[in-house]
């Protein structure tokens, strides 16, 4: 008939979804500050699906309410949750996540007010009203089952990237060999274990059998020396090579300095360098003699993704007690919220790190 022709097209899909991405402000982009579109496709995809393939109602909410939380769950349960994940985000400068954060949760209750309950619930954010079904309670109750995702409530404008968390978005090809990769990663795992408590066993048998003349081993050594064999491999003690090492031994043109490890790329400051004795046998330092001759740029230094581990030294030497001053700092916080980089710096008169 018609009617069947028409349900099994596309395009009611596409109808019908339309509606309830509409509920969920799928359209919307971040809605604050210098905005973004938020770039969600695989969710609008998912949804059209489900019409498609005529999920059950119970499904479709559970999928999108608590998918990820679903034992096993793997990408087809967890990208129907972005739909409580559409709210509001800000990227202004001197932002405060928490505050961000709770709009966010305040957002997905009346989100999920408007589309399972049918009700406004803007009103009950901050009062009650005599007739009405829901509470100040309900509100922060519903808040408080919505507030457990671990985000930000900001987001970067420098790039594209969506804000955490997010999932890596695979043909369905390529996530199940992703799992056996990841299957067989873990048998490796498993067997480099129990060859190293095979080791260790081994080890401990041989050194009381072999127990040198003289006195008993100090106290702790055994654990010790077990403890090598059967932890990670070591290392030689030495730092590792330094990526940066900016010198001042030399001055180009009163305003550049040399790095060490790339000659191409100097150290610069827009105003006249001024040469110091550095620490004993450690060669020149330079000295900032006012508040306003107090930067250089270390260019193309210190550009590490999210995830490398790194490590900063410097020598300073304050002329006087300091609240509050920057060593070295990449972040670009005076311009948006969710790029805070991290900064080595001194807070009264004390040394801190910020990441």
């Amino acid at each position: 008939t018609v009617v069947d022709r028409l349900l099994d097209s596309s395009a009611y899909a596409e109808r019908m979804a339309a509606e309830w991405l509409d509920v969920a402000r799928y359209a919307d982009t971040y809605g604050r500050h210098e905005d973004f579109d938020c770039v969600t496709w695989p969710w609008r995809d998912w949804v059209i699906k489900s019409f498609e393939e005529n999920l059950p109602y119970d499904r479709f909410v559970l999928l999108q309410t608590a998918g990820d939380l679903l034992p096993g769950a793997r990408q087809a349960q967890i990208i129907p949750t972005t739909f409580n994940r559409l709210n509001m985000e800000m990227n202004e400068a001197g932002s405060n996540p928490e505050e961000y954060r709770c709009e966010s949760v305040a957002d997905r209750v009346i989100t999920n007010g408007h589309a399972f309950l049918g009700l406004t619930m803007e009103c009950t954010r901050c009062h009650d009203h005599k007739y009405d079904p829901m509470t100040m309670r309900d509100f922060y109750s519903m808040g408080a089952l919505l507030g457990n995702i671990d985000e930000l409530g900001l987001y970067c404008r420098f790039t594209n990237a969506v804000p955490t968390p997010t999932v890596f978005v695979q043909s369905e090809t390529v996530e199940r060999e992703h799992e056996e990769l990841l299957a067989r990663i873990d048998a490796k795992v498993a067997a480099r274990e129990s060859l190293r408590n095979e080791a260790k066993t081994r080890f401990y048998q041989w050194l009381k059998s072999n127990h040198p003349p003289g006195p008993d081993h100090p106290p702790g050594l055994m654990d010790k020396l077990g403890g090598w064999l059967g932890g990670p491999p070591r290392q030689a003690h030495h730092l590792p090579d330094p990526v940066d090492a900016f010198d001042f031994e030399e001055l180009i043109d009163r305003r550049e300095f040399l790095n060490l490890r790339d000659r191409e790329r100097h150290g610069k400051s827009q105003r006249i360098l001024h040469q110091c004795p550095g620490p004993d046998g450690l060669g020149k330092g330079i000295h900032f003699e006012n508040d306003v001759d107090t930067s250089v740029e270390l260019t193309g230094a210190g550009e590490f993704s999210r995830t490398d581990p790194f490590s900063l030294s410097a020598w300073v030497k304050l002329d006087g007690d300091l609240d509050e001053g920057a060593i070295l700092h990449r972040t670009r916080s005076a311009l948006e919220a969710a790029h805070r980089g991290y900064e080595l710096a001194i807070e009264n008169n004390h040394v801190v790190f910020k990441l």
